[in-house]
């Protein structure tokens, strides 16, 4: 059901799979795909990161890429427009992409009193860099959970200011084996 996406988005793997009610004109969830790529160009750190790459306590590996401000566009454009083609109400959806949020770990750290479930065996290796989808997510209000994947023993979610911010777990613990 993947695909490549927009050629003029960064990454390759930017999309949307609408599901349909009993009414096939009506989307009732949505369920999005974002390329998080792997690690940022020397040009991106370089702005980014003027005195060199900073590291932010409890992230392991922060070299890693992040979601860019065009795909952050495009998800607050082709949200608006579903929201338009339904009546004005926001379509709940999933979003996934591989290299977490930097709120995962935050979510994880305090999950005292949140609903969370689940083990965390590997560091979260979220970007250094915080783009602020996890924001724009939660101020649009359509997104009820992220998955990742990424650390791959990981099989976490946690509740986060009302988003669930979910590992998928690799199927064996012999992952790195």
């Amino acid at each position: 059901l993947s695909k490549a996406g927009d050629e003029e988005l960064t990454g390759i793997g930017n999309y949307v799979i609408p599901l349909y009610g009993a009414k096939e004109d009506t989307v009732k969830f949505v369920i999005w795909g974002l390329d998080s790529g792997d690690y940022p160009t020397e040009e991106e750190r370089k702005a980014l990161f003027p005195a060199g790459l900073s590291s932010f306590g409890g992230f392991n590996g922060t070299n890693y890429d992040f979601i860019h401000y065009d795909q952050i566009q495009w998800y607050l454009e082709t949200s608006k427009l579903l929201q338009t083609c339904n009546d004005g109400q926001l379509v709940p959806g999933l979003m996934a992409f591989h290299i977490p949020l930097q709120e995962s770990y935050t979510a994880w750290i305090n999950r005292d009193g949140l609903e969370w479930t689940g083990s965390k065996y590997d560091p979260v290796c979220a970007s250094a860099y915080n783009s602020g989808l996890f924001e724009v997510l939660r101020n649009r209000g359509d997104i009820k959970a992220v998955v990742n994947g990424h650390d791959h023993i990981n099989d976490f979610m946690v509740n986060y200011c009302g988003i669930k911010l979910c590992y998928a777990s690799t199927l064996t613990t012999t992952t790195y084996n």
